[in-house]
């Protein structure tokens, strides 16, 4: 396994002409593993914005390697995301509220039905 550290990389980040601050990613990327620590470098660039990477290799690398760049999620970020995409394609929240709509609807019926039952009296014989 070959870890960022080991590499002799040195990596720099410009968006537009101006130098971007990196700072060590905490958590490795979704589907990374953490043995190799640190896991990556994160940066901040806005949507649309244009990312110069420049890396300065020391020594070569006994083999080829690739350059990954993805988003950086903290922690659940990628769960919640995938909880969302499920709820929009399954179209569950429609569903639940349909269903929640219906039931204030039988409970509001079933109250009007024993409302205006004839209450009937049993008279006692003596």
């Amino acid at each position: 396994m070959y870890c960022l550290k080991d590499l002799g990389v040195n990596v720099e980040v410009a968006i537009g002409n101006n130098p971007a601050t990196l700072k060590t990613a905490e958590y490795a990327p979704y589907g990374y593993s953490i043995d190799c620590a640190p896991a990556g470098l994160q940066f901040r660039a806005a949507p649309g914005a244009v990312v110069h990477i420049h890396l300065e290799v020391a020594r070569p690398s006994p083999r080829p390697e690739d350059l990954i760049v993805e988003p950086y999620w903290t922690v659940g970020t990628k769960d919640h995301l995938v909880g969302i995409s499920i709820q929009e394609d399954l179209h569950l929240r429609a569903l639940a509220n349909a269903l929640a709509v219906a039931g204030v609807i039988a409970i509001l019926i079933a109250t009007l039905l024993f409302a205006r039952r004839p209450r009937t009296r049993r008279i006692r014989e003596r």
